[in-house]
């Protein structure tokens, strides 16, 4: 289409944005709103193939039922005089890859924000059991106020019909690939987590992990070399935040995060203080190195003159300068001499053989791969089976921890597997943690009991209590009933934990009144002595114990010697006088008095008082 032309009776042609292995894309104007938009065209010589129609057209349907900020949005999509479209819209600014080529280094609070934006499209796509399949910088846009869109969704819907290309070659960048994509395995949802963790890198370090002068030298990295440090390039990078990449780029997809949704959780706390002394992830011990790598046909020719690059879908290989560094310039018309070897013959004699078997396997007619469907949905596994020219087996329910209720662990012949058309898939699916007796837990110690709750899943609270009865430290209830079977990983359990007594500070008392008083108040047990005197006015405290200013708690007896006054002509004597909230002993001249207890308290044995 010419600048200029009209499209559809609606979308003025302004000019190309791209081309790309299926489509053209086209910047234009919507005549109807005299907005700007994108229009993905089938290219004309595929026009006429059904296959690649039905794709297109199923890429369309694809990216329409993706509705989510950061993916860009599908606006129209039909056909015109023979001409398949798709319409979206349009986002005014560059791609990541430029983006970070043009502000690196990016700041790291910037980096974690740009990443939870496509991590947040991307749990919402694998939800919807669509996988991208090609997850790149370049199919990441930055508008100029900062949004971040990703694009080229459609391509994952391909993957419900052929686990490869028409000519076999990489779907995706061969610098995003994962180990598995690297050796024709089908492209799951650990496969985009592969390619987010060296998208984080990326955006890290400014440059790839892996760099090799063919797409079968960088997809062997991939497949067999442990993934460069970033810390290496940048050791200001957190290692927190370089654990996420470590655990994003496992070699073993079962190493990986589960989810996308579990990486962002991650990836959000990275740069917290609380993990500023978090220590490197170690590599993990099943990550066993690959040597096989990507199924393309004539791969002995490619491996063994080492000379023809094989471009990937959207981004051509001698374009892109990431993926020549380490190589020299070829200056035209000189030819370039090459050091002739005789390994690289065996290998490729060796890889030639067993890719033949590989790809008779899984490209004899009448035979499916089976579908990824992990951790999806019970509803989306069916739907990705059927889709696949395969039929629903047994379904059969078993507890795991890993997997939430509902959706599929594995399934039966396993994921990836090449089977007959119309073979049944059966499937397990999780039934949620086993469920425990939870358990009574009153009287123990609670960082005992809160340690061992923790390591089975549980998540523990606490609210701390006074009390007069039990033993700081100790709980006195929990939340949940002790013989609740719960599943422990979707449970909270909430336990009121003693603080030991209340202390309370005792004040230097001059009234029997003001005495009285504060006991009332505190719940404290007042023992009162009476001394008779004639120079002190009766109800003055003379003497008390403890002394005023010490800490008590709520069962500590209190001891006031009171005045009584008398004449003069009168001998001293003591006598007693009871509260309602006080005790009375012998005071301390031996002379007798009575004693009573209010209900609230207790005698107990006198001490000689001291004020």
């Amino acid at each position: 289409m010419n600048p200029g032309s009209t499209f559809a009776n609606r979308y003025r042609i302004i000019r190309p944005l791209g081309e790309g292995g299926m489509a053209n894309v086209y910047l234009a104007v919507d005549t109807k709103n005299n907005q700007q938009v994108a229009i993905k065209v089938l290219r004309l010589d595929l026009q006429n193939n059904p296959d690649f129609v039905r794709r297109f057209q199923r890429e369309a349907q694809a990216a329409a039922q993706l509705l989510h900020p950061n993916i860009v949005k599908v606006l129209d999509a039909g056909s015109f005089d023979g001409v398949q479209y798709l319409t979206m819209e349009y986002v005014d600014g560059m791609d990541l890859k430029k983006y970070i080529s043009q502000y690196y280094p990016v700041p790291y609070a910037q980096v974690v924000n740009i990443m939870e934006q496509v991590l947040s499209a991307v749990s919402m796509a694998h939800n919807h059991g669509i996988v991208h399949r090609d997850l790149k910088p370049q199919n990441i846009l930055v508008g100029k106020d900062g949004s971040i869109k990703i694009v080229d969704f459609g391509i994952a819907i391909a993957r419900s019909e052929f686990g490869m290309t028409q000519t076999n070659a990489v779907l995706g960048s061969v610098h995003y690939l994962s180990p598995e994509q690297t050796r024709g395995g089908m492209a799951t949802n650990k496969s985009d987590i592969y390619a987010l963790g060296v998208i984080l890198f990326e955006m890290l370090t400014g440059q790839v992990p892996y760099k090799g002068e063919t797409v079968v030298s960088i997809a062997m990295k991939h497949s067999s070399e442990q993934m460069p440090s970033a810390k290496d390039i940048d050791p200001n990078i957190p290692q927190a935040l370089e654990n996420v990449i470590l655990r994003a780029t496992a070699k073993n997809p079962d190493n990986r995060y589960l989810t996308a949704e579990d990486m962002a959780n991650d990836l959000r706390t990275s740069l917290s203080p609380r993990r500023a002394n978090e220590a490197k992830l170690p590599p993990f011990t099943d990550d066993q190195a690959e040597t096989r790598t990507i199924p393309i046909d004539d791969l002995k020719s490619q491996v063994a003159s080492g000379i023809q690059r094989l471009d990937p879908v959207y981004t051509p290989l001698k374009d892109n300068p990431d993926s020549t560094s380490d190589s020299k310039k070829v200056v035209p018309g000189k030819k370039k001499k090459r050091k002739h070897k005789i390994w690289p013959w065996i290998l490729a004699g060796l890889l030639a053989i067993g890719f033949g078997v590989i790809l008779v396997a899984m490209f004899w007619p009448g035979r499916v791969q089976v579908p990824d469907t992990a951790n999806y949905k019970l509803s989306v596994a069916e739907k990705l089976i059927r889709e696949n020219d395969l039929e629903v087996g047994s379904i059969s329910k078993t507890t795991s921890r890993k997997v939430k209720k509902g959706r599929v662990i594995k399934s039966d012949p396993k994921i990836g597997s090449h089977v007959a058309k119309n073979t049944k898939i059966d499937l397990i699916v999780s039934n949620g943690a086993k469920k425990l007796t939870f358990g009574d837990y009153v009287g123990s110690n609670y960082s005992d009991v809160a340690s061992v709750l923790r390591n089975q899943g549980y998540k523990v609270k606490k609210v701390e209590k006074y009390s007069n009865s039990v033993s700081s430290g100790q709980i006195i209830k929990q939340s949940v009933d002790a013989d609740k079977k719960v599943d422990p990983y979707e449970t909270t359990v909430k336990f009121t934990v003693s603080k030991g007594a209340q202390k309370i500070t005792v004040p230097t008392f001059d009234s029997l009144s003001e005495a009285q008083s504060w006991a009332d108040q505190n719940g404290i047990t007042l023992k009162i002595t009476y001394s008779q005197s004639s120079d002190t006015d009766t109800g003055y405290v003379i003497s008390q114990n403890p002394n005023g200013g010490t800490e008590i708690s709520s069962s500590t007896v209190v001891h006031i010697l009171v005045a009584q006054r008398v004449d003069n002509s009168s001998s001293s004597s003591s006598s007693a006088v009871p509260s309602s909230s006080s005790s009375m002993s012998s005071s301390s001249n031996g002379s007798s008095s009575s004693s009573s207890n209010s209900s609230s308290s207790s005698i107990a044995s006198s001490s000689s008082p001291q004020k």
